[in-house]
């Protein structure tokens, strides 16, 4: 499933300017505005992602089988809230057998980017 992502519109952050006087009354409130988050915050979160094994970062690949159902009908659009796979009973592909490596374009690079690759090979009787 290709998506092609537009980092200055989906991911962004949020500030508001309030000023004060000394007893704490608002003198004036700008609200609530979108700041621009740049791509290298898109590098730094590749990065944290794709850790050293010890790291916060990716621990394992959950893979699983769909719902009967999708046979007739394509899956739902995954939810962001969403935290477990249809299947009850899915196969973990332990950190350690996976393959991250940072992505220039399409060319492997040692050097931190904003997109990750990850090879996970699942070898017979994994669903």
């Amino acid at each position: 499933m290709a998506r092609t992502e537009h980092p200055t519109v989906e991911l962004h952050g949020l500030y508001r300017d309030v000023l004060r006087d000394p007893n704490g009354r608002v003198l004036w409130d700008r609200g609530w505005n979108q700041n621009t988050i740049v791509l290298n915050c898109r590098r730094l979160l590749a990065g944290f992602m794709a850790g050293p094994t010890t790291s916060l970062g990716i621990q394992g690949l959950r893979v699983g089988q769909g719902s009967d159902a999708w046979d007739l009908t394509s899956p739902p659009t995954p939810m962001p809230t969403q935290t477990a796979l249809v299947d009850p009973n899915p196969f973990l592909v332990q950190r350690g057998a996976l393959q991250i490596d940072f992505l220039n374009g399409g060319t492997v690079t040692a050097t931190p980017t904003n997109r990750l690759q990850i090879i996970a090979t699942l070898g017979p009787n994994v669903r």
